[in-house]
């Protein structure tokens, strides 16, 4: 009897749980590039990586070139080998020290420009998760499929839209 009761009062509970639990899904990744200001900020911010790729591929290319240079001196039997090693050793420690500045700089650069963007994406969902009534906003690639169906498909909300929505008003 005691178990019965258990048992009703686990499922009561369970039902209960699934009723008030509203949970909001959307895929920042997918929302945040459909957006303008977002797309601007990655279009600036790609345009900068590829200038620091390019001046980084150009120190490269002088490397190569002194290690071919190098490599014929070295078959010639020329003595300017030692010149064109220390060349060499200076553009590797330049291009090296240019490198860690370059992912730093772009590093600082991405947090500069996404920073104020992400702020008022979290707000927007922040507002909609309190307007709706959601108990929480996951993204849905994080979820486990017993968890869904503990929780019930229905009690699931898919917020994409109204966070795009919400953001081209700002």
């Amino acid at each position: 009897m005691k178990r019965v009761i258990l048992v009703t009062l686990v499922l009561s509970l369970s039902v209960s749980l699934q009723a008030q639990i509203k949970i909001g899904l959307i895929k920042p990744e997918e929302a945040m590039l459909k957006i303008g200001q977002f797309k601007e900020l990655k279009m600036r911010f790609d345009q900068l990586q590829q200038v620091r790729t390019k001046e980084l591929d150009s120190l490269r290319s002088i490397g190569d070139s002194l290690l071919a240079q190098l490599e014929e001196a070295r078959k010639n039997g020329q003595n300017e080998t030692r010149e064109i090693e220390q060349k060499l050793q200076l553009i590797f420690e330049y291009y090296g020290q240019k490198e860690k500045l370059a992912q730093q700089e772009l590093a600082q650069r991405e947090k500069e420009l996404s920073q104020p963007f992400y702020a008022l994406f979290n707000s927007i969902i922040e507002e909609i998760a309190l307007e709706e009534g959601l108990n929480m906003v996951l993204n849905p690639n994080g979820i486990d499929e017993n968890f869904r169906k503990y929780i019930g498909e229905k009690n699931f909300i898919d917020i994409t839209n109204l966070v795009l929505e919400r953001a081209e008003e700002y």
